[in-house]
């Protein structure tokens, strides 16, 4: 058990490593409909 974990732990920092690097091994977008996209629009305005 103890074993699993840290593989686990070790498997999430290298994770983590890869992201901050840049070097994500999957990438998703997001496509949104045209409702969701006006309703983005009107709450992520700058002052």
């Amino acid at each position: 058990m103890a074993n699993e974990l840290e593989q686990f732990q070790k498997g999430l920092l290298d994770s983590v490593r890869q992201m901050k690097a840049g070097q994500a091994a999957r990438v998703t977008e997001v496509l949104c409909s045209a409702p969701a996209d006006t309703s983005a629009s009107l709450t992520s305005h700058s002052d």
